[in-house]
């Protein structure tokens, strides 16, 4: 009979063959032998583990190292490192003094997860997550208390938009602005959805003012405005009065 066989059969030993009792998958012979070897090495709980009285104290009064980094350096469990500290009579320490003296960081301030506290940092998303994550919000409207919240983190007042300066016409003469330029990027010729003011004036609504562009091109434009002005002012008057 196989010995590594997954359905046993009731009343004989999986390693010998011999009948055993109608529940037990072993005989008691092999069963002692099977105990034997789960408890063995490492496993046992008599096992002496190398720690000594003065690299406890060291690590654990002096440096103040957690009983799991201990644990890990001695490759055995906390349990063990807690059972050799009353052993060795080393008096613990109290709940949060290991803490002492360490910045302990909030997770609702932002302040301290900036720079090398971030636990993000010097990591970039890859292409193929930065695409997942585009799908999912593409289309994506956020909930009201979303957006205030989002409003109140960045130093608002809670009212979505507040500081739109936008005037109520342009929202009317974006789209035809959009339908005159097909929808298409005038820089890169990608699809594009965002209507730019070549002056930099919002107010200033004029159909030889606005422009499309994508959003990546919108961004770049925010720099070097100089340049992007007399770019876009040629690009303009060859499309109107052409």
């Amino acid at each position: 009979m196989n010995k590594k066989v997954k359905y046993y059969m009731k009343g004989i030993c999986i390693d010998c063959s011999q009948k055993c009792t109608y529940d037990a998958k072993r005989c008691k012979k092999c069963s002692a032998k099977e105990n034997g070897k789960q408890l063995s090495g490492r496993n046992n709980p008599n096992f002496q583990f190398d720690l000594k009285e003065e690299d406890l104290r060291k690590k654990y009064l002096k440096q103040r190292q957690s009983l799991g980094v201990i644990g890990n350096f001695f490759n055995c469990s906390i349990d063990t490192v807690r059972r050799y500290l009353i052993k060795y009579h080393i008096p613990r320490r109290k709940f949060g003094e290991g803490k002492k003296g360490k910045k302990i960081l909030n997770p609702y301030n932002r302040k301290d997860f900036k720079g090398k506290n971030n636990p993000f940092f010097g990591k970039h998303h890859t292409q193929k997550t930065k695409r997942i994550v585009s799908k999912k919000n593409r289309g994506r409207i956020r909930p009201l208390k979303e957006r205030i919240q989002l409003s109140l983190s960045h130093g608002g007042t809670g009212i979505p938009r507040e500081f739109n300066k936008y005037p109520i016409n342009f929202f009317r003469i974006r789209k035809v602005i959009l339908k005159r330029d097909n929808y298409i990027c005038k820089y890169c010729l990608k699809k594009g959805k965002v209507v730019h003011h070549i002056d930099y004036d919002k107010t200033n609504c004029n159909e030889d003012n606005l422009i499309s562009l994508c959003q990546g091109c919108n961004i770049r434009a925010n720099f070097n405005r100089d340049y992007w002005y007399s770019y876009f002012k040629y690009m303009i008057e060859e499309l109107i009065y052409a």
